[in-house]
């Protein structure tokens, strides 16, 4: 859902904890906005009466794996490369779901609101004190919802499966949590990086995979070779579930 402009990425960091960066303030001012009247009306109006509808009318031809989703947390991890990714998940997933969000979100007039009065976690790329972003993402898990990563950190420019960072395998140990991933077909072709308005092609799948469980690597967090091999491992069920390749990476 982010668009990178550093090597970082918004979504995820392949070395360390800290590359989620995110203020205090504005943090406390993401989840307040959530729990407003104004949050309830864009939540249960804007989003599941009109947004969703017309996604899954326009955009959206099937869905598959929702049987098969976890009842309580987990993490969803998911191929990237246009917002319509972000927007199908919403509209065809039946839990609520949080990702986290690149700040330039944040300095649009379009996308603010959405992101405030969704409650997504707005990720400052720049800053070097990424602790907050961590300690958001466990809140949600901690408190029994479900955190979206796209493990790419930025939208592919070409379609296919980009260079991957490992914050997701470090949420799921950290957490101990399941990852469930999520192979996402057409929304490339349907809104590409580079177009400036979406076409109207109803070929947009979502495959949700069977939950994988990583807890054999232990909680692992601080060592990059166990982050890079479970980062590894659900990118490539991503992968075959999108129908695209992935080239395992190394450290």
């Amino acid at each position: 859902m982010d668009d990178r402009k550093d090597s970082r990425g918004s979504c995820e960091d392949t070395r360390s904890v800290g590359t989620f960066g995110m203020t205090s303030v504005s943090r406390r001012l993401t989840i307040a906005k959530e729990h407003t009247w104004g949050g309830w009306v864009f939540n249960n109006i804007c989003v599941k009466l009109i947004a969703a509808p017309f996604v899954r009318t326009f955009y959206v031809k099937g869905v598959t794996g929702l049987e098969d989703l976890p009842v309580g947390r987990f993490i969803v991890a998911a191929n990237h490369g246009s917002f319509l990714d972000f927007l199908s998940m919403v509209a065809c997933t039946p839990r609520k779901l949080t990702f986290l969000a690149a700040e330039k979100f944040y300095s649009s007039l379009l996308w603010r609101p959405v992101m405030e009065y969704s409650g997504q976690i707005k990720v400052e790329r720049a800053s070097e004190n990424q602790a907050h972003v961590v300690k958001a993402g466990l809140k949600v898990l901690n408190h029994g919802g479900v955190l979206c990563i796209f493990p790419e950190g930025t939208r592919s420019r070409d379609g296919r499966i980009g260079k991957t960072h490992t914050g997701v395998a470090m949420f799921a140990l950290r957490a101990r949590v399941p990852v469930v991933p999520l192979g996402i077909r057409g929304a490339y072709e349907a809104l590409p990086p580079h177009a400036g308005w979406p076409r109207f092609r109803k070929i947009i799948e979502l495959h949700y995979g069977k939950p994988m469980d990583l807890r054999e690597y232990g909680n692992g967090t601080s060592n990059n070779a166990v982050l890079r091999e479970a980062t590894n491992r659900i990118m490539t069920e991503v992968a075959l579930l999108a129908g695209k390749e992935y080239v395992p990476e190394c450290i």
